[in-house]
């Protein structure tokens, strides 16, 4: 991995790749040898599933990355049949961690 991740970052990242299947190392939000071997996995898997069912724009690929292997497929078909008819949509968001979701929900909450 080229950039470094806080320990909580790892460890959502650990916990996505567990529950793909792609991970079985323990879940300490340590970047070693074993979650790096399953994030390579993933990122093969997610450029196969591209190859597969297309690419589009940058920022619908940023947030398709960031979905679980069976999402990515389903969001490109969803964006495969879209584009036929409705030209320049856009997936704007993709997974969040715990704490993005958290604020989120917080900031809809009634005062």
């Amino acid at each position: 991995m080229s950039t470094t991740l806080f320990p909580k970052d790892t460890l959502f990242t650990q916990r996505m790749l567990k529950a793909e299947g792609l991970y079985t190392g323990a879940l300490d939000g340590k970047w070693g040898p074993l979650t790096e071997k399953a994030a390579n996995n993933f990122d093969l898997q997610s450029r196969k599933i591209a190859r597969e069912y297309g690419t589009f724009d940058p920022r619908t690929e940023r947030n398709i990355a960031s979905l679980s292997l069976r999402a990515q497929q389903q969001a490109r078909q969803f964006m495969s049949r879209v584009l036929k008819t409705v030209p320049g949509v856009k997936i704007i968001s993709g997974s969040r961690s715990y704490a993005e979701q958290n604020k989120l929900f917080r900031h809809l909450q009634p005062a």
